[in-house]
This record gives structure tokens, C-alpha cells and sequence, in this order.
């Protein structure tokens, strides 16, 4: 099914459903228009808006209009990854996990409440304040005036009055100071929970250490042969049966060498031996003089140097646990991240960056927002930094403010 986006491509709204589709892997036909020509039409708002709006979104199944009822479409529509549909990891590109339309019932219903927030809180004041900025040519000062009301505009719509600009310069910044506090608020929860779980970490390893500790002590005591580390391997194979010794010459199943040694994972020989291999080390085994013959390779001695060298030979060990392969930690892990549902990034995220970093273009609040809602400055560029999001940015020619 093709789907095609009706409206320029320097419109903010068309710009918002592109980063979503580019997250949720929708491939959108752009079919650009010039606003106030083609979308004024009895056809175009028989079809697309009835007030000859955009965007308006086109599918076989008919049109689609608002830009939230389409971003919500779009993100319903996500292809699902993962075996249980929870984690968002298209491509290595992208580090942070996401779910546009979150895990379950609520955390969709959260995404739904940031996007009514954006459409109510911050469009609502900043489009008015962007489009009054963008008619608005180079005043002609007169001498002891230069106030608003001197300015004349390129188009035939009327300037804001004073008070109108300032009204809405209020509502968008109540808007902008409501995001800063409630990102302030979860930075410092995020360090309570995280100290928290910190503490309760070092209890349950105490905890641990404690149990293993008194274990130790009731095998040394119970154990007819006491400690293997305080052993000679000689006597420690006499107490062995058959099947005991041979599961312990196994570097993957040894106990003794587990709790002497700290093995590299990637250190351990990965192929199996075959059928003639395993009888010919257990005859080794059974018989300690052939054991330093160098036919074999012993398994009960420490691995050489040629063996802790790691080689691109072909591994049991999926990518995601190689130290061969790039990994995501690489880059900023998820929980250097703020997200405002649950524990990845969503739709809400992209809609609330990308129109926050647009009402911050204004003039009114531009030259203090780092000032005033530093966090929220701080948040919008780590969500449109993503690879993902940077690339569309890039090409639709959005710069950060």
C-alpha cells in the first residue's frame, strides 16, 4: 500500500510525521503542494480537509487529516521486533531502544496525553507567535516609537496587537516552564531510584558473598577430600570417580578450574573436538604419563598465550556478546536518556523534541531558553541527535536552536 503525504516539505507539521515514519520504518510518497493555491479547491476539501488544511495523509483506504491522528496512525502501524513485540532495535544504528505507541494499554494512553499536551500547550501559542514573526517585516521606526503596532506585514493578514503577542507569549512559555519542571523532576527521581538500586545491589552481592563463603566452609568440613583449591590434582582425581573426572577436565563444566582460574570467554577453544579427539583425551586423562606428550592439547592446563589471542574463527557466541563485533554500549547508553514513557523512547519523545525545538525558534523565547529551561534544551538535542532523527533533520534542513 502506498502512502502519500500531502504538503510542503517545509511545513513543521509534515516535518514531525516524517520522523515518526522514519522510526516506524513507513516509507511516505511526499506529494508537495503550494498552501493557499491547491488546497483551495472544493475538491481538496471535499477529500482531504474540509478546511483545506495540511497535512492530510492518503492511503488506498482514503484520506487522513491532523497531524496527530497521523502521527498516531503511522506509530499504531510500527512493524514489531523482537520475539515478544517489546524491543524496538531495527538496525546496530540504533542504541536506544523505542517503541513508538508504547508496551501496553497504558503507556499508549501516556503518549496520547504528551501529544494532546504539545497540541494544546505549545502549538497552540507557538504557530500563531512563528507565523506573526514571519510576516512581520523590518519595522520603520519613527523617532520614541517602535512598538508593534508600526510594523507592517508583507501579506494581507493583520499583525497581532501587543496584547495578543503577549498573551500568547505567556501561554507558550507556562507551557515551556511546565516541560522544564517535569524533566527536572525526573532527572533527580532517576538518581534517587538509581542510588537506591545502587544500595540494594552491594546488599544482595554481600548477601551473596556471605552465602557462598558459609557454603565453602560446610563443603570443606563435610567433603571427604575438603577443599579442591588446597588439593594437589593428583589426590583430587583419586576422589573423583570416572564420570566426575572427565566432566571436570571440561573447561565448560569445571568447577575447579572455574573457581582457580578467571577465564576470557573468547579464550576458550569454541569448536568441539570430534569422536576420535574426546576417546583420545580420555585416554590421556585416564593416563597422566601421556598427558605431556604434545599430541594433545591438556585440558587441565592453563590456557597459552597462542589460545588468549583473540581470532576471527567462527564463534558459538552470538554478536550481540562478542568483544568482536561493535556493541551498542559504544555509544550513550539508553539510561543517559530521559523518556517520557516508560523505560524507551516513543512517540511522544519525538513529537514533544521536535515541537518544543520549534517553538524555541521564536524570538520571544529564543534568546533565553538555554537560561530559562536548560534540561529541556538539554533534552531536545539528545532526542534529535539520534542517528535516525539527525538524518531527517539533516535532509529537511531543521536546525537545532
Amino acid at each position: 500500500m502506498v502512502l502519500s503525504l500531502i504538503g510542503p516539505l517545509d511545513n513543521t507539521r509534515i516535518q514531525r510525521i516524517l520522523l515518526i515514519a522514519a522510526y516506524a520504518g513507513t516509507t511516505l510518497k511526499v506529494v508537495p503542494i503550494t498552501v493557499g493555491v491547491e488546497n483551495e479547491t472544493e475538491s481538496y476539501r471535499r477529500n482531504c480537509h474540509p478546511l483545506s488544511r495540511v497535512p492530510v495523509l492518503k492511503s488506498d483506504e482514503g484520506y487522513l487529516f491532523e497531524t496527530h491522528a497521523i502521527v498516531r496512525y503511522i506509530a499504531r502501524t510500527e512493524r514489531p521486533y523482537g520475539a515478544d513485540g517489546c524491543d524496538r532495535y531495527p538496525s546496530p544504528q540504533h542504541h536506544v531502544p523505542y517503541i513508538l505507541y508504547g508496551k501496553n494499554v497504558r503507556e499508549a494512553a501516556d503518549v496520547d496525553s504528551w501529544l494532546d499536551f504539545i497540541m494544546m500547550e505549545i502549538d497552540t501559542y507557538a504557530f500563531p507567535i512563528l507565523t506573526a514573526e514571519k510576516q512581520q517585516q523590518p519595522p520603520r521606526r519613527t523617532r520614541g516609537a517602535g512598538s508593534l503596532n508600526n510594523t507592517t506585514t508583507s501579506t494581507s493578514t493583520p499583525a497581532l496587537s501587543a496584547a495578543e503577542l503577549k498573551r500568547l507569549q505567556e501561554g507558550l512559555e507556562e507551557g515551556l516552564r511546565g516541560l522544564e519542571q517535569r524533566l527536572v523532576f525526573m532527572k533527580e527521581l532517576r538518581k534517587i531510584m538509581g542510588f537506591a538500586s545502587s544500595n540494594s545491589a552491594h546488599a544482595n552481592a554481600a548477601n551473596v558473598n556471605n552465602n557462598n563463603n558459609n557454603n565453602n566452609n560446610n563443603n570443606n568440613n563435610t567433603h571427604p577430600l575438603g577443599s579442591a583449591r588446597s588439593l594437589p590434582l593428583d589426590e583430587y582425581e583419586d576422589g573423583l570417580s570416572e564420570e566426575e573426572m572427565l566432566i571436570s577436565a571440561t573447561p565448560r563444566e569445571s568447577t575447579l578450574l572455574r573457581g582457580s582460574h578467571t577465564y576470557n570467554i573468547k579464550t576458550r577453544m569454541e569448536v568441539p573436538p570430534d569422536a576420535n579427539n574426546n576417546n583420545q583425551d580420555n585416554n590421556n586423562i585416564n593416563n597422566p604419563d601421556n598427558m605431556g606428550d604434545g599430541n594433545v592439547l591438556s585440558r587441565l592446563s592453563i590456557p597459552t598465550p597462542r589460545l588468549s589471542i583473540p581470532t576471527p574463527r567462527p564463534s558459538s557466541l552470538t554478536p550481540r556478546a562478542s568483544n568482536l563485533t561493535p556493541r551498542r554500549s559504544a555509544n550513550p547508553a539508553a539510561s543517559d536518556y530521559l523518556f517520557l514513557v516508560g523505560d524507551s523512547l516513543t512517540a511522544a519523545d519525538l513529537v514533544v523534541a521536535s515541537a518544543v525545538n520549534n517553538a524555541l525558534q521564536a524570538k520571544c523565547v529564543q534568546a533565553t531558553a538555554r537560561q530559562q529551561y536548560p534540561q529541556l534544551v538539554r533534552y531536545v538535542h539528545s532526542v534529535l541527535r539520534l542517528p535516525v532523527a539527525a538524518d531527517v533533520r539533516k535532509a529537511l534542513g531543521v536546525s537545532l536552536v
